[in-house]
């Protein structure tokens, strides 16, 4: 079977390590770069936004299922690709109840209308109106999700692709901080490889699509009490057919859903049996719990103690079940997510398995991902929490050192990694303490060029989305 040019990138990513880099190459590269410069909602979005939608903004979080395009001829798939944002909807609504509660509005409109595009629905969520009634809250999570079927050959694919971020947060900053020997704590900051990325295609046929459909259904009722026997009525979802609705309660495996413009109001039971199936298609759909439960992370202190665990859950199913198609990069933020979880651990609880864990998911990222310098910086950090917590900690950094290094490599203009490592000089300097092999008119160099880069005007910010 032939690759897509997509897929061929990936591999031909992932097969190519690093090269090694020498260290006077880097500080040439550096030197060249300055002087050249001197609450929790679901919400099925498409076209039209209603007043259901300028309620629900309100909240925490918001996952957006925007509508899926068929690029093909063959008969049946394209009513296939206007139902299959109904079935994600279905599975991630109940994936997302352990977070917090939620409110589900699922909305009309045409896949291929531009208004339907990633940046007009992100723009249109993001950007504040005079009547600030479409718009995220500042600082709310926003999880946008969609897709594409289109046929190669006799064969039939599925394509899917994520953006995350929060208002007005353009990057998700990571802050740790070190302490070597008796000075002052120094903190430390890293970011994600990507916050926007593609996932693996998946083959997919219509008889799969119609049998998740049917599973789908089979649950899609709606029960007067908490009772299998008790009287149930279908609940209206289809594609043409808009269906608002808010979870009023959970118990277990059940939900209370209140639809005030269908006039309903009942129990609908959680994921059962066979109802997996579309996870085992889509084991993306793990990720975005992650994601979530990341994005909830980064929203103050007052943080279930269970997230923590739900995110390294999901991560972990989301491996088990797409490992040996899962392309470099989304593995690779994945790997990161897992790092910064446990990076995050280690800060509150100093336990050394959590801090080897984090090193371990951070070296996996890198080698996965050789080109960022967000891995690589991402693993100097946590080198340096596990290295030089200690007395001996200036004598220890060595190794930290030339892992930031490798990051400047990648990129010499990564502004965390030049602030790392302007960080580690300061206190070197200040101190008269670092490394044996290290000379004091050398990092004295080093850290002026640090300083110069960063002295540099930046160039204005694009927009998150």
């Amino acid at each position: 079977m032939s690759q897509d040019p997509q897929s061929r990138l990936y591999d031909r990513l992932h097969r190519s390590p690093a090269p090694a880099v020498k260290q006077r190459d880097i500080w040439d590269k550096v030197q060249a770069v300055s002087s050249f410069i001197s609450g929790t909602l679901l919400a099925l979005v498409a076209y039209y936004l209603t007043d259901s939608v300028k309620l629900a903004l309100q909240e925490r979080q918001n996952v957006v299922v925007l509508p899926f395009t068929y690029i093909g001829r063959q008969s049946g798939i394209s009513q296939a690709a206007r139902m299959l944002p109904l079935l994600i909807q279905h599975d991630v609504l109940f994936g997302l109840l352990k977070f917090s509660s939620i409110a589900v509005v699922q909305l009309r409109g045409e896949a291929e209308s531009k208004h339907c595009s990633p940046d007009n629905v992100m723009e249109r969520l993001l950007t504040r109106s005079k009547s600030d009634h479409w718009s995220i809250q500042p600082d709310k999570g926003l999880v946008v999700f969609w897709g594409h079927i289109y046929d190669e050959g006799s064969s039939v694919y599925l394509q899917t692709y994520v953006r995350f971020l929060r208002r007005d947060v353009p990057a998700e900053i990571i802050q740790a901080s070190v302490q070597l020997g008796d000075y002052a704590k120094l903190p430390l900051t890293g970011r994600l490889p990507a916050q926007s990325f593609a996932f693996a295609r998946r083959q997919i046929s219509q008889a799969d699509l119609a049998a998740i459909e049917v599973t789908f259904r089979k649950p899609a009722l709606l029960y007067s009490a908490l009772d299998l026997s008790a009287s149930t009525q279908r609940l209206p979802l289809e594609p043409e057919t808009p269906f608002p609705y808010y979870v009023a309660d959970t118990r277990g495996e059940w939900m209370k859903i209140v639809s005030e413009t269908a006039g309903l109001s009942g129990w609908v039971r959680g994921h059962t049996g066979n109802q997996f199936q579309l996870r085992r298609k889509l084991p993306e759909l793990y990720y975005l719990d992650a994601i979530v439960g990341f994005l909830q992370t980064r929203m103050g202190n007052n943080q279930p103690e269970k997230t923590p665990h739900l995110i390294t859950t999901a991560l972990a199913q989301y491996h088990d079940a797409a490992a040996s198609i899962s392309p470099p990069l989304p593995a690779a933020v994945a790997n990161a997510l897992g790092g910064i979880v446990d990076l995050q651990a280690y800060q509150r609880n100093h336990k050394s398995e959590e801090i080897l864990s984090a090193q371990r998911q951070f070296a996996e990222a890198v080698a996965l991902a050789p080109y960022s310098a967000e891995t690589r910086n991402l693993a100097a950090m946590a080198a340096a929490l596990a290295c030089c917590n200690s007395s001996e900690g200036f004598r220890a950094i060595a190794p930290v050192i030339r892992q930031l290094e490798q990051s400047i490599a990648a990129d010499p203009l990564n502004a965390d990694a030049l602030a790392n490592m302007g960080t580690l000089y300061d206190a070197m300097l200040v101190t008269g303490k670092w490394p044996v092999e290290f000379k004091q008119d050398a990092i004295e160099t080093r850290r002026a060029l640090i300083k110069n880069v960063r002295n540099i005007q930046a160039p204005p910010a694009r927009k998150a989305y």
